[in-house]
């Protein structure tokens, strides 16, 4: 547990901190003691930034869709609702090289049938009678 000094915290940080948005990465409270104003930080709840899989697109959107509830609390507005989405075409995809790679040698290993890689590497960018055309080639 680590204690911090209430004036080294500005008002608007005291505000994102305690509104909730931010426990998932930086659990804070406020309390007094002895009739000092202070914050206390729980460590065992941390997940530190360097700990998040990045590769989750999932755990990226949620973490902009928190970043815009803070940004909302900071400005002196209530956090919106966020739906936060990403589409991204194959060749955008993040580790399309990677997946390139590891359905190329499944393919090659004769692991993974024509059919099996063409909608591995394309998911649903590509229509069913796209597919059937690449599968075709």
């Amino acid at each position: 547990m680590i204690r911090i000094k209430a004036e080294w915290i500005k008002p608007y940080e005291e505000k994102v901190l305690t509104s909730g948005l931010c426990d998932f990465s930086l659990p804070v409270c406020f309390v007094s003691v002895n009739g000092e104003r202070g914050a206390v930080y729980d460590s065992t709840g941390y997940t530190c930034l360097d700990n998040i899989d990045f590769k989750d697109t999932d755990n990226v959107l949620e973490l902009v869709e928190k970043t815009m509830m803070v940004y909302d609390l900071m400005n002196g507005r209530h956090p919106g609702e966020y739906e936060v989405s990403a589409k991204f075409g194959e060749y955008a995809a993040p580790g399309f090289d990677s997946v390139v790679e590891t359905v190329g040698k499944a393919k090659t290993y004769g692991v993974m049938s024509i059919d099996k890689s063409v909608d591995e590497m394309y998911g649903d960018t590509l229509s069913d009678e796209e597919k059937q055309e690449e599968i075709a080639r």
